[in-house]
């Protein structure tokens, strides 16, 4: 996919933050427990003058959709449990996520343990993500910084 570069800032694994997803050992509990992922492209709209979260975007490769970067969060209860990737719920597939390194080395050392399974794990996850999805209002998350006199 392009992007417009003026009005977009593209993320991809070669920035810092996303470098950081990679190298840092401790993100794989989050990541193989948890199920925490990052998307491996994401955009910031630099035309809005919002909170960065607000601006954030992920675009899903395959139906081209941009989503709100909120769509995961812990207060739509969509943060974790996305083991197989972001789950998209304009088209139902899974936009691509970053691996962090040492989930991807103990990934490949338990492969034989679980790797027959992956197929209908990923299959039963996919039936459960539309329902997950359902009541996802993005407007409602307040921002934990307003002061509340």
């Amino acid at each position: 996919m392009e992007f417009n570069k003026e009005k977009y800032k593209v993320y991809t694994w070669k920035n810092w933050m996303m470098l950081h997803w990679i190298l840092n050992p401790g993100l794989a509990i989050n990541e193989l427990i948890l199920g925490q992922r990052v998307p491996k492209v994401s955009l910031e709209d630099r035309t809005i003058d919002k909170p960065r979260i607000e601006r954030t975007l992920v675009p899903c490769p395959h139906c081209e959709t941009l989503h709100d970067g909120r769509t995961w969060s812990t207060e739509n209860g969509t943060a974790f449990k996305n083991w197989f990737g972001l789950y998209c719920k304009s088209c139902g597939n899974t936009i691509p996520c970053l691996t962090n390194g040492l989930s991807f080395i103990i990934l490949i050392i338990t492969f034989p343990i679980w790797g027959w399974f992956r197929k209908s794990l990923k299959e039963k996850w996919l039936e459960k993500q539309p329902k997950r999805y359902e009541n996802i209002n993005i407007k409602h998350i307040p921002n934990p910084f307003d002061k509340k006199s």
